[in-house]
């Protein structure tokens, strides 16, 4: 079977509403819809690694000829995968929501402040440390307002297609990544912790240099 009008659809779905803004209800529904065909392609994507590559309608191709996996099914992989990665992104939403209520709790108190920090030391100095960067620093993001700038995917084939997410979907997100920078950065409220970090980087700087 022949999933490239499939493919083709799917993509075309954002093409046509390019310059809009979405929510990310919009998206999951987007990838629900297709999610059929994205596990199929990926699978066969996935046969790349074996000694025969099969392609969705089943027929096999040697791996001499694993080239010739098709581009447009290459392209909608890295597609469907960038629009997962941040409704995934955004799944942290409601465990942001109630971190913030719990910080509003205690944050008078220094020691449970640095607790808090410490809990969340992955997510803030890790998986979201550069998120607002990945997402809403992108050309042309001045004809929003700081506070409005929406988020935008990149999709390197298609690199003029404007997709935005709309910006309140990520609410607690953003109020983290802020709250987090400024006790962690700014406060320096885990001076250990912030001294190994750049201590790690300035290694990591001299290892790229040599």
């Amino acid at each position: 079977m022949d999933l490239t009008p499939y493919t083709t659809d799917a993509i075309n779905y954002w093409v046509k509403l390019n310059g809009k803004i979405h929510s990310v209800n919009t998206v999951k529904i987007w990838m629900d819809k297709y999610r059929s065909i994205y596990q199929q392609i990926k699978k066969a994507h996935e046969s790349f690694k074996k000694s025969s590559f099969i392609l969705p309608n089943g027929s096999k191709i040697p791996r001499t000829r694993m080239e010739m996996f098709p581009e447009v099914y290459f392209n909608f992989l890295s597609f469907y995968e960038e629009l997962e990665k941040i409704y995934n992104y955004q799944q942290y939403e409601g465990y942001f929501n109630k971190e913030m209520e719990h910080y509003a709790t205690i944050k008078d108190s220094q020691e449970q402040v640095e607790k808090w920090l410490r809990k969340n030391m992955y997510l803030g100095n890790n998986k979201f440390l550069l998120f607002a960067i990945e997402y809403t620093d992108f050309e042309g993001n001045e004809k929003f307002a700081e506070e409005e700038c929406p988020l935008k995917p990149f999709f390197s084939f298609i690199s003029d297609l404007d997709l935005y997410i709309h910006r309140e979907d990520f609410k607690h997100v953003f109020e983290f990544i802020e709250l987090f920078h400024t006790l962690f950065y700014d406060k320096k409220l885990l001076p250990s912790s912030l001294e190994r970090i750049q201590s790690d980087f300035i290694e990591f700087k001299r290892f790229r240099l040599n």
